[in-house]
């Protein structure tokens, strides 16, 4: 879903998606904050969520995710 103008908040409910491997939802127009749920996808192993307009900071519930080797994040309004 890289590049396609997606628009709005993540959803909590990716937080059910616990078998997802990686997830690329780069240089879309997400708005809004990481939700903690995403700490419960602990077989993900890559997550791009760089060049949004994501705002607020981290959960500490993405701490979780013991197997994640990518996590992009730059280019956000991220704080903290």
């Amino acid at each position: 879903l890289y590049e396609n103008q997606i628009t709005g908040t993540l959803p909590t409910e990716l937080g059910r998606l616990t078998s997802m491997k990686w997830m690329r939802l780069a240089s879309n127009q997400i708005t809004g904050t990481v939700p903690t749920e995403l700490g419960r996808l602990t077989s993900m192993t890559r997550l791009w969520l760089h060049y949004n307009p994501i705002t607020g900071t981290l959960p500490t519930e993405l701490g979780l995710l013991t197997s994640m080797g990518y996590l992009y994040l730059y280019y956000n309004q991220l704080t903290g």
